[in-house]
């Protein structure tokens, strides 16, 4: 498939070939929404941890590994670990997602798209909520904004989502 996207970047001067584009733009968005859900992920994890902690009587903010069951004190210790996790997380990825989420929100076509890519909604919901109809952002609308996402891309970000694994390779 890579190869084949390739062949399809045929320069118009008009910018990508249609599909190309809405290619590349389809793999950021999905790139950007798997970065969101891992950063949900960590964080659901964290509740979960804290929540079990409590469910013991242990308040993780106020405990100390010295003078505490060993069982415990992994479990503090677990939770301090997925909370550097998450600081990781939000270092690392959130300059990413605020740039494509600034990118997506220049007009309604873009806006739905992130809706629909990033936030799940189904076609129909992002349609409403930006004065759409599902069928315009699935066709000639849709491909628009594709296209004007994929010309905010640097060519470096192109070439590295061209060489994420097509999901049905």
């Amino acid at each position: 498939m890579n190869e084949d996207l390739w062949k399809e970047a045929a320069w118009d001067g008009a910018g990508a070939a249609p599909e190309f584009a809405k290619e590349v733009a389809t793999r950021y968005l999905e790139h950007i929404r798997q970065l969101v859900h891992a950063m949900r992920a960590a964080q659901d994890r964290i509740t979960e941890c804290m929540g079990k902690l409590e469910l013991l009587g242990i308040d993780p903010a106020k405990e100390s590994a010295g003078g505490i069951a060993p069982s415990v004190a992994d479990g503090v210790a677990k939770l301090e670990e997925l909370r550097e996790d998450l600081a990781t997380r939000i270092i690392h990825d959130s300059e990413e997602i605020q740039l494509a989420h600034d990118r997506c929100m220049k007009d309604k076509i873009t806006h739905a798209l992130w809706l629909h890519h990033v936030q799940g909604m189904t076609w129909g919901k992002a349609g409403r909520a930006v004065d759409y109809s599902a069928d315009h952002l699935r066709g000639k609308g849709g491909l628009k904004g594709y296209q004007a996402i994929y010309d905010e891309l640097s060519f470096i970000e192109v070439c590295e989502l061209i060489a994420i694994p097509d999901a049905e390779a």
